[in-house]
């Protein structure tokens, strides 16, 4: 019979904990990914393959606070490559710290030109910036780069706008469509950045659309809507390779802005169309 004290010392579990986890974000397994980095980051807390996966899931998951905890500690023990910079750039950008996120890409793109995720952050950024020209040059290199990932979005007209809204409004459920008869609708190109720091964490710069008020404390969100819904053009955009997926992209944000001031969370979707 074994003898029943015998284990697998740490030094011999770390490479086994570092291939399960890594085999979990292959797998977008994101969950249980970040738990097993975490574990090896309890007894080896500079391990470099657990603080990348941890960042990494973590990025997956929207939770860049903790992304960038992980990328900020890795730098301080390893040497990181562009791909670690372009993650920390992208998790500063979610937290809406664009110069840091800035300051991250640079680097990333001076190791690698080449780094599509990069180019995007970066065109991301420039658009926020106003710098419109220079933004667009920067996602035609991301398109280049990585043409699947990062596809060229339509350039809609005004009336494009809203024949893609009243497209992806009819794909709404019948009680969806109902809560926003009389709530306004109206177009922005991105949050400002009081939007977003107006939270703890800071909200998504990415966020697609936010509703105009607060829900009703006592009274019934399905009576006391919102006094306007805006959705921002800057965000729906990126990611969409023609008007039918900006239909679809809108019709998502809706849905969500809905769900988060009804409180259905994923209830929402069992609604009858």
């Amino acid at each position: 019979m074994p003898d029943p004290t015998w284990q697998l010392v740490p030094e011999a579990l770390l490479p086994l904990r570092r291939a399960h986890a890594s085999r979990a974000l292959r797998r977008d397994q994101v969950h249980l990914a970040l738990l097993e980095a975490d574990e090896i980051l309890e007894t080896s807390p500079d391990d470099p393959d657990a603080l990348r996966i941890a960042a990494e899931a973590a990025l997956r998951m929207g939770d860049a606070a903790v992304a960038r905890l992980a990328l900020e500690h890795f730098q301080r023990f390893h040497v990181p490559e562009a791909a670690d910079l372009a993650r920390l750039a992208r998790a500063c950008f979610e937290l809406a710290a664009f110069d840091d996120a800035m300051r991250h890409v640079e680097r990333a793109l001076d190791l690698d030109p080449g780094l599509a995720d990069a180019w995007a952050i970066r065109a991301r950024l420039l658009e926020r910036a106003g710098q419109r020209g220079a933004a667009a040059v920067a996602w035609h290199q991301a398109h280049v780069l990585a043409p699947v990932e990062h596809p060229l979005p339509p350039n809609p007209t005004g009336s494009d706008w809203e024949d893609a809204l009243a497209v992806g409004f009819r794909g709404l459920p019948g009680p969806i469509r109902g809560f926003y008869v009389g709530v306004r609708l109206r177009w922005e190109d991105w949050p400002a950045d009081e939007d977003l720091l107006s939270r703890d964490p800071p909200l998504s710069p990415s966020v697609e659309a936010l509703h105009v008020g607060e829900p009703p404390v006592d009274g019934d969100p399905w009576v006391e809507r919102p006094e306007a819904v805006r959705l921002f053009r800057g965000n729906l955009l990126p990611g969409c390779r023609d008007l039918d997926d900006l239909a679809a992209r809108i019709g998502q944000a809706l849905l969500r802005e809905a769900a988060a001031w009804l409180d259905l969370g994923d209830a929402v979707l069992d609604l009858p169309g």
